[in-house]
């Protein structure tokens, strides 16, 4: 027995078994019973539970293509005018004025150690007597100064192991340049920047947002020379996001 769907009850009781419904179209389910008849089920009295579980009807179909079709028919169009458009715009952008190319020159500078010939210049400007030359000259033998580098008291003996690192320490440290500004004043506060150059690389970006350029600068210059201190490249991390790195590397502020 196959179940079909007719559009009348035509074999008796001619009604649907569940709803007694008498209007078809009905569903056959080719089941006849003892002292009843044949089984129908009446379509219309089914379409609410079938909506329900997601089946659409023909009907139902027939509405939902009608649709689909008008809705590929409006899309065929719009995209015709966009066509239109993008022609229309090849066409006029060439007549269009076009803004100015901004040239924006800067300053780079390359930290490098001075040249041999540019130490005997620098000393032959200042002059032999300049302390930092003196501190530099290993003193002659038997002098005072040798003395005085020899034994670090009043005592007669020679310096220890740590005495002479003490004096190597601040004779490297005298011969050190002093380099740019560490401390500035923002807002009325005195600012370390080595302290916030401690800082890992988004803090310090986070820091420096609406800041004024004299003090992005001050800092720039301040990661550069404490990179050249450590004998290390300044950090791409901390200088891109102030503005001061390019597709060739680091770029030092104009000077003061």
């Amino acid at each position: 027995m196959v179940a079909k769907i007719v559009p009348t009850a035509r074999l008796r009781p001619g009604k649907c078994v569940l709803s007694g419904d008498t209007q078809g179209p009905f569903l056959d389910t080719g089941n006849n019973l003892p002292r009843y008849g044949q089984v129908y089920i009446s379509i219309k009295w089914l379409k609410p539970a079938l909506v329900d579980s997601g089946i659409i009807l023909e009907e139902d179909g027939t509405e939902l293509k009608a649709k689909l079709e008008a809705l590929e028919s409006e899309r065929a169009e719009l995209l015709e005018e966009v066509e239109e458009y993008r022609n229309l715009i090849s066409v006029i952008e060439p007549h269009l004025p076009k803004p100015p190319t901004e040239v924006v020159e800067r300053k780079v500078i390359h930290l490098r150690a001075p040249t041999d010939e540019e130490i005997e210049k620098w000393i032959a400007e200042n002059g032999a007597t300049h302390h930092v030359v003196r501190n530099a000259q290993a003193p002659e033998k038997g002098s005072s100064e040798e003395w005085q580098k020899l034994y670090n008291t009043k005592k007669d003996k020679p310096v220890t192991d740590d005495d002479l690192e003490q004096l190597s320490q601040e004779l490297s440290k005298e011969l050190e340049p002093s380099g740019p500004t560490k401390v500035v004043e923002l807002f009325g506060q005195q600012l370390d920047l080595d302290k916030i150059l401690s800082e890992n690389t988004k803090t310090i970006a986070d820091f420096c947002q609406e800041k004024p350029d004299s003090f992005i600068e001050a800092l720039v210059r301040r990661e550069f020379y404490l990179a050249e201190v450590k004998s290390k490249d300044p950090r791409k991390g901390v200088l891109e996001p102030l503005g001061f790195w390019d597709d060739e590397g680091p770029l030092y502020p104009e000077d003061e």
